[in-house]
Order: C-alpha cells, then sequence, then structure tokens
C-alpha cells in the first residue's frame, strides 16, 4: 500500500517537473533533469543526507537539522532566497512538502531530500538568501512533523 502512495506522489511530482526515480523502484532520485533532457541516474551525489552544512543556503540548515530527526517518510523542500518546507511521517510528504511551500508563496520549490537521499542536483544556480524577516516565515513544519 504504502509503495503505491509513494508512487502516486511521485507521479505527480514527475509531472510537475520536481523529481525523478530509478526506473522500477520507488526511490527519488533527483529534483529535475540534467542539461540534456535526461533524468540523473540514482542519487545525485551532492552530499550526504547526515550532512547539514551541505545545505546551499545558511538560513534552511536549522531545518534540516530538524528534518534529519523526523520519522520517515518524510520531505525536505528549499525554496529561492533561502526558505525550506519539511513534512514527516506521512506517505504523502513530499506532496505535502511542496504544498506547503507553495502555499507559503516561496518562489522555486524543490526537493532536497527524501527521507535520507539528497536528491539536490550539483550545479543549481541560486539565489542570494533573503534578509531575516522574521523567523516564522522561513521556518515551516507541516503538520504531519511528529515532535520529539
Amino acid at each position: 500500500m504504502r509503495v503505491i502512495a509513494i508512487a502516486l506522489v511521485i507521479a505527480s511530482s514527475l509531472f510537475a517537473g520536481c523529481a525523478s526515480i530509478v526506473s522500477g523502484t520507488n526511490q527519488v532520485v533527483s529534483v529535475e533533469t540534467q542539461s540534456n533532457g535526461q533524468p540523473h541516474e540514482g542519487p545525485t551525489g551532492y552530499a550526504d543526507a547526515a550532512n547539514v552544512d551541505a545545505v546551499p543556503y545558511m538560513r534552511a540548515r536549522n531545518g534540516y537539522a530538524i528534518y534529519r530527526d523526523r520519522k520517515a517518510p518524510k520531505a525536505f523542500v528549499l525554496a529561492d532566497g533561502g526558505h525550506y518546507a519539511l513534512w514527516a511521517n506521512n506517505p504523502n510528504a513530499i506532496e505535502k512538502a511542496m504544498a506547503r511551500c507553495r502555499d507559503m508563496r516561496f518562489t522555486n520549490c524543490r526537493l532536497y531530500a527524501y527521507d535520507d537521499v539528497v536528491v539536490w542536483p550539483r550545479g543549481v544556480a541560486l539565489t542570494p538568501e533573503d534578509p531575516p524577516e522574521g523567523e516564522s516565515r522561513s521556518k515551516v513544519v507541516g503538520r504531519g512533523d511528529p515532535r520529539p
């Protein structure tokens, strides 16, 4: 049942152009295609999932540290300016985190990690981090996120 739910979420993410999967599995492997239009072949190798300092935006690193401690299935989404959204302990984590990111009106919401796999591609052009405008807008935790 979980595989079907994950497949549906990933299929909708694929349609939106924000994720791809290893053929024949339910493993998310990238957030966009390579320059030649082909999906990445496996985890992107951008960073080890435990490496909080690899998150490209400093303001999102605390959020990623929180994400790391949450229960799977989980998803961590980055947006322009260093904003982020996360969702955990929910089979629809990717869909929920992406929707939360869009609901907060963040731009260019892209999947950074799903469960313990970083899927962020190398060479993504980043926008400058937004100046702090109140921590509440950039620290987004979904309702499916269990508290320790």
